[in-house]
């Protein structure tokens, strides 16, 4: 994650797509999809139909956010791959504690394995965004599947939190043309982030707190986690250990930098209470 933070929001165009019709291959847990021995480019052109003869689907224009130029003292806390049984509550009740507000970008496997834990997420008034389905690399993916990950779990999220999912995280901040296009079409302003935890390894929980203190500035996107991404799906691996570890100390850390950043005039909200501003 970088700490380059530019000034203002880029802004994307329209995006023509075809009518979508796709398969998904059956795997051992039915809510992830089998991505094994996954050619990247065969799905290319598989469920893309033309447009109908004189019909224009436009997706209109949307946004790509890193920050936001504002005068209002507002920062937005955003929390990814969720919900985790191990963080989500955790995250949630140092939130509480601050009387605060974020933003969830939630993983739709996530979401379907731990549906009551999604139920206290929106109960608590904290807004729901799209991270995909399976957490996947869109940089190794076709059309076809990319536009899949995103639009199942949009289907699912709104099924299941019963309101308006309006916004896409890309895993990792990976973006691709073909995931541009799929969140124009859906109507999702996609959210990268400003600000993050800092450091590559595990570091401690002081580490964090200073980094964020001593960084963050009104506009800014914090990006911040509540579960393990891709590596849940392989809880005993080496990866999933490492970002257990990591995920931990940011957890152990948020309470104290909520309370700093509140001390330094800044208030948290989520991502779209600050887009408003």
């Amino acid at each position: 994650m970088s700490l380059n933070r530019p000034s203002r929001r880029a802004v994307i165009g329209s995006a023509v797509l075809g009518a979508v019709g796709i398969t998904v291959g059956a795997a051992a847990d039915p809510y992830v999809f089998a991505v094994a021995n996954d050619d990247p480019g065969r799905d290319r052109d598989i469920g893309y139909a033309a447009a109908p003869e004189g019909a224009a689907l436009r997706a209109g224009k949307h946004e790509v956010v890193w920050s936001v130029p504002t005068t209002a003292p507002l920062v937005a806390f955003t929390f990814d791959d969720g919900p985790h049984p191990d963080y989500t509550p955790q995250v949630l009740a140092a939130l509480q504690q601050a009387r605060v507000t974020a933003t969830f970008n939630v993983m739709g496997v996530q979401a379907q394995r731990h549906q009551a834990l999604l139920a206290e997420v929106v109960a608590a008034g904290h807004e729901i965004g799209n991270h995909t389905h399976t957490h996947a690399d869109l940089t190794t993916l076709g059309r076809a599947r990319t536009r899949t990950e995103i639009r199942d779990t949009q289907d699912r999220l709104q099924q299941l939190v019963q309101r308006p999912v309006r916004l896409f995280r890309p895993p990792r901040g990976e973006l691709t043309g073909f995931g541009l296009r799929a969140a124009a079409e859906l109507e999702l302003d996609v959210v990268m982030w400003s600000l993050d935890r800092g450091g590559p390894g595990v570091g401690t929980s002081q580490q964090v707190v200073q980094h964020i203190a001593q960084h963050v500035r009104r506009g800014d996107i914090v990006a911040l986690h509540d579960g393990l991404g891709h590596a849940g799906f392989r809880p005993k691996s080496a990866t999933a250990q490492f970002l257990a570890h990591r995920r931990a100390v940011e957890v152990r850390a948020l309470p104290r930098v909520l309370a700093l950043v509140a001390a330094s005039g800044l208030q948290v909200v989520p991502v779209s209470t600050l887009l408003g501003h």
